[in-house]
């Protein structure tokens, strides 16, 4: 009572209005928090579904050649969109050493190269990424 006569009925009617305020504010951030984050690529509705974003397509097969003979890179993959929007010309292929493959691909010397396809679609801004065998045969083209 001493509270009351000192600070007023309008005291107790702010502490019980912050009161309320916090415990709206804990349920809200406890109910954010149990909802959780969506990963990377991913969308969340009023739904409560997660909707992925498709990721960009690539279409690569391990290959075996001959030595000697002339590989152009840019046909080893090819890659779209999930709509059929071609992307073969944002691809990019790296060697074991991380180094960006241009033109012809290297088959002089025999041996079994690992080679990583790299594609970001334009559209999601979602990268996928494929690896590959390219197996050079020590028979020498004639």
């Amino acid at each position: 009572m001493a509270f009351f006569k000192v600070y007023g009925r309008e005291s107790i009617v702010i502490l019980a209005v912050l009161l309320v305020l916090s415990a709206m504010s804990l349920l809200f951030f406890r109910e954010w928090k149990s909802f959780g984050i969506p990963e990377d690529g991913k969308s969340v509705g009023f739904s409560e579904k997660i909707a992925e974003k498709p990721r960009p397509v690539i279409m690569a097969l391990n290959q075996r050649v001959m030595q000697g003979e002339k590989i152009a890179v840019g046909r080893l993959a090819a890659a779209w969109e999930e709509n059929g929007q071609d992307l073969s010309k944002d691809i990019h292929i790296y060697d074991t050493d991380g180094r960006e493959l241009k033109r012809l691909l290297n088959t002089k010397v025999p041996g079994k190269y690992e080679l990583e396809i790299v594609v970001k679609s334009p559209v999601t801004g979602l990268e996928s990424r494929k690896k590959i065998t390219v197996l050079v045969d020590g028979r020498v083209e004639t």
